[in-house]
C-alpha cells in the first residue's frame, strides 16, 4: 500500500484525487435491480392501459354499426313488404294504412296498430318507368299465347276441366294438380285463352318472385281483371327446395295479392303432397285433384282425345283391326258354343 494514502474505511483514502471504492455495496445493486422491474412494470402497464381502451372503443362502434345494419335491413325488408301489400289491399280494408299523396312523393301514416306517426315520403308507383297502365301484351307473352292457341286446337273439353274452370270463377286461386301428364298444363291454358278471349290480362309467368314484380308496377284498376298463369313453382319433376324457399318468402304477400287477382296454378301431385309442403299448395279448398277417381278420363273422353290427335289413315286402321279381330272372335265363339251344345257335353268353357 502506498504510504502516502491514509486509509479511513471502506476501501478508501484520505487527500488522493485517485480514492476510489474497491467493491460495490450490496444494497446499490438491489436498489439498480428493483428500479429497472419498476421501469419494465410502468412500460407494461401504460401499453395495456394505452391499448385496451382503444380496443373497446373499436369493439364498441363495430357493434352499434352492426346493430344499425340489422336494424335497417329489417325495416328495408317491412317497408318492402309494406310498399307491395299496402297497393293490393282494398282501400275500405281496416288494415290498410293511410296514405296521402302530394306532389311526387306519397306521404304515408299508420292506423291505430302502427307504430309510426311521422309522415313518410316515399315515391309513387305512378311514376315507375315500367309501370303497366294498359292491357298491350309483350311480345313473349304474344309467343306464348300463340302457342297455347296451337295447342288448343287439340284440346278436348273434359270434366276435370270444367270442374278448374268453376273453381276458378269463384276464387282467386286454384292449384291444379294430378300424376304427370294428366293434362294439367292443357287445362290450364285453355282456361287462360278463354279469359283472354273474354278481356282479361293473362299473365304467365315462371315464377312467384316475377308475378310479384308484375304487379308492384300494374294500375290499381287493371289487377281485379288480371289473371296469372304459374306452372310448376316448386318443381316440375321433383320437388325443389331453393324454389320452395322462395316460394315460401312471398307466400305471405302473394295472399295478400289474391284479394285482387287471380292465379292459376299446376303442380305435380307427387311434389304437392311432399310432407314439407305447407299454406297455400296445401289448402284443399283450392286443389283440383285431376288423377282423383271423380275427375280421371271416362273412357268415352279417352276415345274422343285419341281420334282428336291421331291421324285418319291411323284410325282406318285401327278401326279395321277391331272390326276383324272382333269378328274373327265371334265365329270362333259361335263355331265351340255350336259344336259343345251338339255333342252334349257342355263344360262352361270355351
Amino acid at each position: 500500500m502506498d504510504p502516502e494514502c491514509t486509509s479511513i474505511g471502506n476501501g478508501c483514502f484520505l487527500a488522493e484525487p485517485s480514492c476510489y471504492r474497491l467493491t460495490s455495496p450490496a444494497y446499490d445493486q438491489q436498489t439498480t435491480q428493483k428500479s429497472r422491474i419498476e421501469n419494465i412494470a410502468w412500460s407494461v402497464a401504460g401499453a395495456i392501459f394505452g391499448v385496451f381502451p382503444l380496443m373497446l372503443i373499436s369493439l364498441c362502434l363495430y357493434i352499434s354499426n352492426r346493430k344499425g345494419n340489422q336494424t335497417q335491413k329489417r325495416h328495408d325488408g317491412v317497408q318492402y313488404v309494406e310498399d307491395e301489400t299496402s297497393q293490393l289491399i282494398p282501400h275500405n280494408h281496416p288494415d290498410r294504412m293511410e296514405s296521402i299523396t302530394k306532389g311526387n312523393q306519397t306521404h304515408i301514416r299508420y292506423d291505430d296498430r302502427g307504430n309510426m306517426e311521422d309522415d313518410v315520403a316515399q315515391p309513387v308507383l305512378q311514376n315507375h318507368p315500367d309501370r303497366m297502365e294498359s292491357t298491350e301484351e309483350s311480345p313473349l307473352d304474344r309467343l306464348i299465347f300463340e302457342q297455347w292457341e296451337e295447342d288448343n286446337t287439340l284440346f278436348v273439353p273434359t270434366k276435370a276441366c270444367e270442374e278448374v274452370k268453376n273453381l276458378i270463377n269463384n276464387r282467386n286461386v286454384v292449384v291444379v294438380t294430378g300424376h304427370s301428364g294428366c293434362g294439367k298444363s292443357a287445362a290450364i291454358h285453355h282456361i287462360a285463352l278463354e279469359y283472354r278471349n273474354s278481356g282479361w290480362i293473362v299473365k304467365p309467368v315462371v315464377d312467384v318472385k316475377e308475378m310479384m314484380q308484375i304487379i308492384r308496377t300494374m294500375e290499381s284498376g287493371l289487377l281485379n281483371r288480371t289473371l296469372f298463369i304459374l306452372n310448376d313453382p316448386i318443381g316440375q319433376d321433383s320437388f325443389d327446395e331453393m324454389e320452395y324457399i322462395v316460394w315460401r318468402k312471398y307466400e305471405e304477400t302473394l295472399q295478400a295479392c289474391l284479394r285482387n287477382v287471380k292465379l292459376l296454378l299446376t303442380c305435380r301431385k307427387i311434389i304437392q303432397s311432399d310432407v314439407r309442403v305447407k299454406g297455400l299448395l296445401k289448402d284443399t279448398s283450392n286443389v283440383v285433384d285431376l288423377s282423383s277417381d271423380e275427375l280421371s278420363l271416362s273412357n268415352s273422353e279417352k276415345i274422343k282425345i285419341w281420334s282428336v290427335h291421331s291421324s285418319n289413315e291411323l284410325l282406318r286402321c285401327i278401326e279395321d283391326f277391331i272390326v276383324y279381330f272382333v269378328t274373327i272372335s265371334e265365329v270362333e265363339i259361335f263355331s265351340k258354343l255350336v259344336a259343345t251344345s251338339a255333342s252334349g257335353e257342355w263344360s262352361g268353357k270355351l
